[in-house]
């Protein structure tokens, strides 16, 4: 086996490996959109190095020729809608496949030309070179990116000076073979292939890991919500409320904890539909959904941390929306609201708004208390929880 074989044969491994592993993400994780379309745009992208061994076995056509000068065009012009979809700076598909109808003239008519001329070779790489710098414009279109799509648009960057220098490379190593069957066992095939597949694989892994890290941010979110509610559980809303207080320490803001019991009417328990209505009523009651965290911390009860929102205002919207759901039929329930105080603790804070629950509860549910201040509040075993 030439060297060129061996590499050709790399390429086609680290390819299907690709393949496999944003389709293992996108099975893994079905929203993530991208990694079904950088799956689809490696297995394009193997189309080249198959289609080089099928002319290398004796396969010569001029339909495998060009699909596999393609395949690597797809591959690229695809990524590039992928990585458009993930930072939503995409390019019009359309555009794109005009793009790609131009270059499918361009290779069937190059098929036809000396193999030995300097004008095809930079006809036939310099699609590749404009792939590699549409698949880059998401990235510098986007907002913000990190360290990894820097790294990605480094990557590109290097493959299109690659494509470029393909060409003198061609012309200094002899040529790419006087027949396509011989295109393999060329010292150039060998050089061109083994920068492709390190680059290849860089973007490769540096993509996976994207999309990777993607999926496990969906899944990390996914975890922290109560199923039924839709809202924060209360292991997330804790963490998140702890984080959020000493925010509002730093910046010496107003903010009030509301603990919300329902009341169930009969037996029936709460249905998913009920609880996420009633969590949505709650979750816009309170204002700008930015300032408001909301969580269910039990089995009929939700909490609220609310920002820039004082304890008196947090009592009239509290009134509000309890009557509006006791009108309505969809619950009756009771408040109770701490006021966020100079230097306290979540424990604290939930600790009177608790207290202001169990004296809710005790006139008879269906009304809201408020806690006072530390400094007075009246200490109850039987009501602090």
């Amino acid at each position: 086996m030439s060297g060129g074989l061996f590499v050709l044969a790399i390429n086609l491994a680290v390819g299907l490996f690709f393949v496999i592993g944003f389709l293992a993400i996108a099975r893994l994780e079905t929203s993530n959109t991208t990694a079904w379309w950088l799956a689809l745009a490696f297995a394009l992208g193997v189309m080249n190095p198959i289609a080089e061994l099928a002319i290398a076995a004796g396969f010569m056509a001029k339909c495998i020729w060009v699909g596999g000068a393609l395949g690597y065009l797809g591959a690229l012009l695809v990524g590039t809608h992928a990585l458009g979809i993930r930072l939503r700076t995409g390019i019009d598909p359309a555009a794109l496949v005009a793009f790609f109808s131009v270059c499918l003239a361009n290779y069937y008519f190059l098929h036809e030309v000396d193999r030995g001329s300097f004008l095809r070779h930079a006809l036939y790489q310099l699609p590749y070179v404009i792939g590699c710098g549409l698949a880059a414009l998401p990235l510098l279109r986007a907002p913000k990116t990190g360290l990894v799509e820097h790294a990605i648009i480094v990557i590109l960057l290097l493959s299109a000076i690659n494509f470029l220098a393909r060409p003198i490379l061609a012309h200094v190593l002899g040529g790419v073979g006087v027949e396509a069957q011989n295109y393999a066992a060329t010292l150039y095939a060998m050089l061109s292939q083994s920068t492709g597949a390190v680059l290849s694989l860089a973007l490769g892994l540096l993509l996976l890991f994207l999309v990777g890290s993607d999926s496990l941010r969906i899944a990390l979110a996914r975890s922290e919500r109560d199923p039924s509610s839709g809202t924060l559980n209360l292991g997330a809303f804790t963490g998140q409320a702890e984080s959020r207080l000493l925010a509002f320490e730093e910046e010496s803001l107003d903010a009030a904890l509301i603990l919300c019991a329902l009341e169930r009417s009969g037996t029936a328990p709460f249905t998913p539909t009920d609880l996420t209505g009633i969590a949505r009523t709650l979750g816009t009651a309170f204002g700008d959904p930015a300032q408001v965290l909301i969580g269910r911390t039990g089995q009929d009860r939700f909490s609220l941390l609310v920002g820039k929102l004082d304890l008196f205002g947090a009592r009239t919207i509290a009134e509000s929306v309890r009557e509006a759901l006791a009108s309505e039929g969809r619950a009756r329930t009771c408040f109770g609201i701490a006021g966020r105080e100079h230097l306290e603790s979540l424990a604290e804070m939930t600790q009177r708004a608790h207290w202001a629950l169990a004296e809710a509860e005790r006139a008879g549910g269906n009304c809201v208390r408020l806690a006072p201040s530390a400094a007075f509040i009246v200490s109850r075993p039987d009501t602090l929880v």
